[in-house]
């Protein structure tokens, strides 16, 4: 059984976390650009487009903000690791 932290796993979970940030900033510029891109009017697109732009958009980058900032803390983690065990 292992005990402590593998920093290549870690490492790789930084990474995948970064990703996965990226992902959501791309699926909601994809999102907008969508919206930007149909004929569709009236009350209920302006109320969607409202939603959208706004909640919903700032909710979607504070998560993708979130998984950066953890992508950095496991990246750090692992290096620090790695420099504490003499195989950095």
């Amino acid at each position: 059984m292992r005990v402590g932290q593998d920093p290549d796993e870690v490492g790789r979970l930084g990474a995948d976390l970064g990703a996965a940030a990226g992902t959501l900033q791309s699926l909601r510029q994809e999102v907008s650009g969508l919206m930007g891109g149909t004929t569709w009017s009236g009350p209920d697109r302006d109320r969607f487009e409202s939603e959208w732009s706004g909640p919903t958009a700032s909710l979607i980058s504070r998560a993708s903000e979130a998984l950066e900032e953890a992508s950095r803390a496991a990246s750090a983690s692992a290096q620090r690791q790695r420099v504490a065990s003499g195989t950095a």
